[in-house]
């Protein structure tokens, strides 16, 4: 995480649905007042988090690339953002997704951890 930036994790139920997600905000610096915002299925968040530790520790990033998982798509044009996009039943992806920049997914793996 950038030293600048303020990343928020918590769980929350998607009334909907009733399955938990996760809403991550973004904050470019801790005091500011406006932030970005994701919700994402923790199907989605797992999957993410175990193919970036795996990625970071091969150092095999090398943009641009997209990479097909089980369940999601992953695409990287620079090293400082990342576009993923969630597969649907059919195994078609979805037309939207999510574009967050790295800094978020590596705070997803810190909170991962605990």
């Amino acid at each position: 995480m950038n030293k600048q930036n303020k990343i928020i994790v918590k769980k929350i139920k998607d009334l909907k649905t009733q399955k938990s997600k996760l809403e991550v905000c973004f904050f470019e610096t801790p005091e500011d007042e406006y932030y970005l915002s994701w919700q994402l299925p923790l199907p989605v968040v797992k999957e993410l988090i175990s193919w970036w530790k795996k990625i970071t520790k091969s150092k095999s990033i090398c943009c641009p690339f997209i990479e097909k998982l089980k369940g999601i798509e992953i695409a990287m044009n620079t090293e400082k953002d990342i576009y993923v996009r969630e597969y649907d039943r059919f195994r078609r992806c979805n037309m939207n997704g999510w574009m967050m920049p790295v800094a978020v997914l590596e705070e997803l793996c810190m909170w991962s951890k605990n």
